[in-house]
């Protein structure tokens, strides 16, 4: 495995290492929020990701990524060829991940929710 897999440990240059990137994967069988698919959104990557936790909040299948059953290798290897076939859907993809990310995933946008939800709890206390 050593001659095919870099483990490079803590990184501090993600942004430059998500730019030398065709394509992101993130085949995992569990997960939380996914804030790495976020960032390879907003980095502009096409995105395919296991169809668990809170990814299918930030990839809606075929429309900003691809999802893929977890632990199924064929369905991973499957959705690869199929953006690499498919460059023009990988593009679009890409575009649309990363218009979500602007739009729901911003600084901005997640300070207003936050807000927002606050907010609203306060009014049912009163």
């Amino acid at each position: 495995m050593a001659d095919h897999v870099v483990f490079t440990g803590f990184r501090t240059d993600i942004p430059d290492v998500l730019n030398a990137l065709d394509l992101f994967l993130m085949p995992s069988i569990s997960e939380g929020l996914g804030t790495a698919v976020i960032e390879a959104a907003a980095a502009g990557l096409p995105i395919i990701a296991s169809n668990v936790g809170g990814l299918p909040d930030i990839i809606t299948q075929g429309v900003q990524g691809w999802l893929v059953p977890p632990a199924r290798p064929p369905a991973l290897a499957e959705a690869i060829l199929r953006f690499y076939h498919d460059r023009a859907l990988a593009r679009r993809c890409a575009q649309a991940a990363a218009a979500k990310v602007r739009e729901k995933f911003s600084i901005a946008a997640l300070v207003g929710g936050t807000e927002a939800l606050y907010s609203a709890r306060m009014e049912r206390q009163r």
